[in-house]
């Protein structure tokens, strides 16, 4: 759904003025399959034959056009009331204008804003509407966009945020027992369309902002043969070689000339370099773009071992509503030093090239070994 035009300057004001042309578009469940098998929770990388790589914030910016510096999604869940003292439904109506209908009878009460509400809101905008209460309308927009495509789940209910729920469910995707995937689907198949070009529909490699746009309108992927097409993707992947992957994609003049300023500033650009935990409520996430510094035109030496949130979290009672910044607080006061120095990877200019440490040490296999020690020869 398309926002109406009245919203469009409180969109951008909010900083989704780029996002709002993400939607209905289609992806190859077996494409996804093959690259989760990959996916390594300890790292949040996928492992190939010939190293790592993985979604950054700087993904995060150029696919969904969302400035990735910022402060998390933090506070409470559900209980605003002992931390706000307004409670939940109050500032539901504060914030939106109205509160959903509330639930059946004899059902304990939920917090869900359900999609529907927000798009019947949406569509019924009232003639000649101040700016505070389009403003209002322009968040029930938000929440339906990032609970329809930028943060979805299973149930459809209700920035970094976007990463570290990627990250979160490609994690819990792993599973034996999972057979579905939550997390930005959308972000995950433009990253791969766009970091391996000739996987990727052949008419479409044009230059747009975000970049993920170009997926809207896709042609839908068969669902026939399943087994069959994922064991051709798991063949894909262990055949492809270290200069099939595109590492630096932004560069291109043309796609340049399309970004807003904000993309360009050095906040921005530090964040995307930055060694930090990546927040959302009580979710947190590793951004270990060091052992990806190759995709920022770096050479990559043998990264230090990744950083075991999990091990603290699991003394966190995660059931419990808490007030998140103070119980986590050594996570987000990580993600506010992001701009450190201490925090930031260096890079070495030297594109597309691998150490001989790194080949050495990094157990690649004897494919991966002969190809790469050629590169470097």
């Amino acid at each position: 759904m398309s926002p109406p035009e009245v919203l469009l300057p409180f969109l951008k004001e909010a900083g989704f003025g780029d996002a709002i042309q993400l939607k209905d578009f289609i992806f190859d469940n077996t494409l996804i399959s093959a690259f989760v098998e990959r996916w390594r929770p300890e790292t949040h990388t996928f492992h190939l034959s010939w190293g790592e790589c993985t979604i950054t914030l700087q993904d995060v910016a150029y696919h969904l056009g969302l400035c990735t510096d910022g402060e998390p999604v933090v506070e409470c869940m559900r209980d605003f009331q002992t931390w706000h003292q307004c409670s939940t439904w109050q500032w539901v109506e504060d914030l939106l204008g109205a509160r959903p209908p509330m639930q059946s009878q004899g059902r304990k009460e939920g917090f869900a804003i359900k999609l529907a509400w927000l798009r019947e809101r949406v569509q019924n905008i009232p003639a000649g509407a101040g700016d505070d209460t389009l403003r209002q309308y322009a968040r029930c927009y938000i929440l339906m966009l990032i609970g329809g495509y930028l943060m979805t789940d299973k149930s459809n209910n209700l920035e970094s945020a976007v990463l570290a729920w990627t990250y979160h469910s490609l994690c819990r995707a792993t599973h034996r027992n999972v057979t579905d995937i939550a997390g930005c689907i959308l972000l995950l198949i433009s990253w791969i369309y766009h970091r391996f070009p000739q996987w990727g529909p052949s008419d479409r490699d044009v230059a747009t902002f975000p970049l993920a746009a170009w997926l809207v309108g896709l042609g839908q992927q068969s669902r026939d043969h399943h087994e069959g097409r994922l064991l051709r993707w798991r063949h894909r992947l262990d055949t492809v070689c270290f200069d099939q992957f595109r590492w630096t994609p932004y560069d291109r003049p043309e796609l340049q000339a399309l970004c807003p300023d904000w993309l360009r500033s050095g906040h921005e650009i530090h964040t995307w370099r930055a060694v930090v935990p990546l927040v959302c409520f009580n979710f947190v996430e590793f951004h270990h773009v060091d052992r990806v510094k190759r995709q920022f035109g770096s050479d990559q030496q043998i990264p230090e071992d990744p950083v075991n949130v999990d091990k603290y979290l699991s003394t966190t009672a995660r059931g419990d509503d808490v007030w998140w910044p103070e119980v986590l607080r050594e996570w987000y006061d990580r993600w506010r030093a992001r701009h450190q120095p201490c925090h930031m990877i260096t890079i070495t200019p030297e594109p597309n090239r691998l150490t001989q440490e790194y080949i050495l040490i990094g157990g690649l296999n004897d494919v991966a070994f002969d190809s790469c020690l050629l590169m470097t020869s």
